[in-house]
């Protein structure tokens, strides 16, 4: 057994040659202790500033302090912070850096030089590299706050596909948000999400609250809506908002509109319309079968607002003719979609092409339209 107590000033025990605390330390050890099979083989408590004190004086190519793991399955270092505190960092590296290095990568943090940070904060390298410095580097973030990856980043997933993937099996939170902090209150944020196989385009609160409709979002279809969460056609423009506001503009400028859409349905253009047809026609309901092209019609004095196969010739009653290719329709109506074959296009002004007869002998410029007898 070894006392030691200090009633004075003086070292309460000098050690002059090697001091080895049971079993065999390193011969070249000033202090060894070894340890058997207790849980602690050194135990330091104190309360003072420093509870331990290392300093190193030997040659610049040795470490202060060498910690080696004998054994598999084995913690090297294993550092545990005060429970229940709340403040105070676990470890605080001040100068210099803290370099951990493994069979499977090398781990640097915090590398500055007389005081001034210039190198990485973290740095992980594969330690396959020669001469103690490590490996290519896979992921490190330097002392501006870049981050550098070799490969992919997963947030969310350990298996990432592409250089960076965000995932989440919350739809609601499947969010990547860009935020200006020097915008006016709710007009901070806008993010972007994958949910249920829809992307959208949105913005958010200040409170995190994202808009319900968002400014634009690409379905699973492919179809394209701008104000809209559920597009109709490949590109959807929505005016939720009420009284009369443009829609869709086309310009030159901030005030050259050339060619717009309003709320109404109104168009405006600046230029001139051009078409390869050369008619104006209009839909008319019809009980005549199989309507072709280049027919002449007459009016249907049965039906209201209706034609019909003229059925006799030079018949007074000559409406039109079946339009080809109208430039321009003018009394659109969703019951023509929806029942074609007893509505027909009738054009009504312009050129447009049709059958003829030379049943009364050639046909001369300036000759009347009329029916032919059959």
């Amino acid at each position: 057994n070894l006392a030691v107590t200090n009633f004075a000033s003086t070292s309460a025990l000098t050690v002059s040659n090697n001091l080895n605390v049971s079993g065999s330390a390193p011969s070249d050890a000033k202090f060894g202790v070894v340890g058997g099979s207790s849980m602690f083989t050194q135990y330091i408590k104190g309360s003072g500033q420093y509870v331990s004190y290392i300093e190193g004086g030997g040659a610049s190519s040795y470490s202060v302090q060498w910690i080696q793991s004998i054994g598999t399955n084995r913690d090297l270092l294993w550092v545990v912070g005060d429970y229940g505190k709340t403040s105070g960092n676990l470890m605080t590296i001040s100068t210099g850096n803290a370099t951990f290095s493994g069979t499977g990568l090398n781990i640097d943090l915090g590398t500055n030089g007389a005081g001034n940070f210039i190198g990485d904060f973290v740095n992980f390298r594969n330690s396959a590299g020669t001469g103690g410095s490590g490996g290519p580097t896979k992921f490190k973030v330097d002392y501006k706050g870049l981050v550098y990856a070799a490969d992919k980043i997963g947030i969310g997933t350990t298996t990432p596909n592409w250089l960076l993937q965000i995932s989440t099996s919350t739809p609601s939170k499947a969010f990547l948000a860009i935020t200006d902090m020097g915008a006016s209150a709710n007009l901070k944020h806008w993010t972007l999400s994958s949910q249920g196989g829809n992307f959208y385009i949105a913005t958010s609160s200040d409170a995190y609250a994202t808009s319900s409709v968002p400014a634009m979002m690409i379905g699973s279809n492919g179809n394209v809506g701008i104000g809209t969460t559920s597009p109709y056609a490949k590109l959807s423009l929505v005016e939720s908002a009420s009284g009369l506001r443009d829609v869709f503009v086309i310009s030159t400028s901030t005030s050259g509109s050339v060619f717009r859409v309003d709320s109404y349905g109104q168009t405006f253009g600046d230029g001139a319309y051009s078409s390869p047809a050369a008619d104006y026609a209009e839909y008319f309901y019809t009980n005549s079968a199989n309507l072709k092209s280049g027919e002449v019609v007459c009016v249907d004095i049965i039906e209201n607002n209706a034609v019909k196969r003229c059925e006799r010739g030079a018949d007074n009653n000559v409406m039109g003719i079946v339009s080809t290719k109208p430039s321009v329709i003018g009394n659109y109506i969703k019951a023509a979609q929806a029942n074609p074959s007893h509505y027909a296009i009738i054009g009504m002004l312009g050129q447009v092409d049709a059958f003829v007869s030379a049943e009364n002998g050639p046909i001369n410029i300036g000759d009347s339209l009329t029916s032919a007898s059959s």
